[in-house]
């Protein structure tokens, strides 16, 4: 009979037929669980564990009935199609949290992050009086009708399709109608890099954001505090977060009479060069510097020669090595000069020392030949010994040059 009672009480207030059927389903399931709770837990009644259950219950009960209400009273005539505060323009605070940089990829000019998309605005709709309960949830997904209204905010300079990993979530909506939502997820964003400096470069990207929609007149960005939020940031193996930055614009288009806002979170990284100097710069020079030895081999052992075009090759081979790490583009980053000018080097180191076997070559040929000539030997062996004395300062000083100028690229 009481429920006969409610149940016309609720048409009367022209309350929808789904809502009084959930409206029923609950009181009948918290009569079940009464029951059934008092007739297994019967003797519990003497030492007040029951009652307790029962207070718990209709403390959980009463306040899902009240929240239940209240959301039923903010969707009566609530659209999350239209924009709250439809005369005045609303404030969108928008941040972001980095959890990790995933990956950087300067082949593809992209950068991925691992996020957290933080809004916060205020909607006037959502509004209730009851002090007992400050916040609800409220889910954004905007495929549910239970949905609210959230900004449609997009990433300008995204390398796939725009925020399509960043997850909708339930927005916590307090009494007075503030609203705070945290999506997780994943952005590609893309990056021009610059490789002049390779591996010792410093990268400077950005994440642009803002409105697709509506214009300044109808929506305005300003930072979330903190703008940008590492607290949670998980350091990356090859990549150094050293800076950020925030800057809000406005730009107008050709498409709209009206400004678009946007928000632009810059980003700082600095190569870690630990890995190229241990398997690719150090090696390469410690390769190339075995050609200054190269004039310490014994002619007669007949190994000059190769042991020059031994070191040259190497040299090719770590120059196709770094070629793999790099884009094909006509930029000329450090290494790879570097690289280039140590195979010109281990190249001319090789000639020279096919000249000066020539030399002695064609010494020793015309030994037999002349008769008490010793004099003229003797200055041609002093020569040919200067020659080698000669080439293998160059040598050493040409290598010492490009190891110094290296170090002084990655300190300053």
């Amino acid at each position: 009979m009481v429920i006969l009672i409610i149940v016309l009480g609720l048409v009367e207030e022209e309350v929808m037929v789904k809502e009084i059927v959930l409206f029923i389903f609950n009181i009948i399931l918290f009569k079940i669980i009464i029951i059934v709770i008092l007739y297994y837990n019967f003797r519990m009644i003497y030492n007040g564990r029951l009652l307790y259950i029962l207070y718990l219950l209709n403390l959980i009960y009463g306040n899902l009935t009240v929240e239940t209400e209240i959301k039923n009273n903010l969707f009566n005539n609530y659209r999350r199609d239209i924009i709250p505060n439809n005369d005045t323009a609303i404030n969108i605070k928008l941040g972001i949290m980095i959890r990790a940089i995933n990956n950087i990829n300067h082949m593809d000019g992209t950068f991925k992050l691992n996020i957290w998309l933080r809004y916060k605005w205020r909607d006037s709709r959502l509004v209730w009086n009851n002090k007992n309960i400050e916040w609800m949830t409220f889910t954004t997904d905007p495929t549910l009708d239970s949905s609210i209204w959230i900004p449609d905010i997009y990433l300008y300079n995204t390398a796939e399709n725009p925020l399509k990993e960043i997850s909708y979530t339930n927005a916590i909506v307090y009494n007075d109608g503030n609203i705070i939502l945290s999506r997780p997820g994943i952005i590609i964003s893309s990056c021009s890099f610059d490789l002049s400096y390779f591996p010792y470069d410093i990268q400077n990207c950005y994440i642009k954001m803002g409105s697709w929609s509506y214009a300044n007149n109808k929506m305005y960005l300003t930072e979330f505090h903190p703008s940008i939020d590492i607290s949670n940031y998980v350091v990356n193996e090859e990549w150094e977060l050293d800076n950020y930055s925030t800057i809000i614009n406005e730009k107008k288009y050709n498409c709209c009479p009206h400004k678009f806002g946007d928000i632009t979170f810059y980003i700082r990284l600095i190569r870690k060069s630990d890995y190229y100097n241990e398997n690719l710069v150090i090696p390469a020079f410690a390769t190339a510097s075995l050609m200054i030895f190269t004039m310490f081999i014994p002619w007669d052992s007949g190994e000059r020669i190769s042991f020059a075009t031994t070191i040259m090759l190497s040299i090719v081979v770590f120059l196709l090595i770094l070629s793999e790490h790099l884009p094909k583009t006509n930029k000329k980053p450090l290494l790879s000069t570097m690289f280039v000018s140590l195979m010109g080097y281990s190249l001319f180191g090789l000639l020279l020392t096919i000249i000066i076997s020539y030399l002695h070559t064609n010494k020793t040929n015309r030994v037999g030949n002349i008769d008490n000539l010793e004099q003229i030997i003797n200055q041609r062996n002093k020569f040919i010994s200067s020659i080698e004395r000669c080439f293998t300062m160059l040598f050493g000083l040409t290598l010492l040059i490009l190891i110094i100028i290296l170090f002084l690229i990655k300190v300053f």
